[in-house]
């Protein structure tokens, strides 16, 4: 694993929230897709972005098919956003305990 440096860490989180905070959702998801492909050794935390990606253009198509009311559209969507959160978390942890850093 490269060396990434704690601020480095930090302000990919940032932004990633930051995105999510003004409902900018899919770019988000983008960048945390990226992110997480930079952990080889923890496929977890891949699946986990792939999973969240797959479930956001889900709803997104279910949306625009009108297959789902807003209500529900809006439910799911924080269910994301609160994966997209926790995710970060998870990164950030597994990078403290793999790098021996404190963010």
């Amino acid at each position: 694993m490269a060396f990434i440096a704690a601020n480095d860490i930090k302000a990919r989180k940032e932004q990633i929230q930051n995105l999510v905070a003004v409902n900018k959702v899919s770019i988000a998801i983008n960048l945390l897709l990226d992110y997480a492909r930079e952990f080889p050794n923890d496929s977890t935390l891949l699946n986990e972005a792939i999973n969240i990606s797959r479930r956001f253009h889900s709803n997104k198509k279910y949306k625009l098919n009108n297959e789902i009311n807003f209500e529900d559209y809006e439910v799911s969507l924080n269910k994301l956003v609160e994966s997209i959160l926790y995710l970060l978390d998870s990164i950030e942890d597994s990078l403290m305990l793999t790098l021996n850093i404190d963010i």
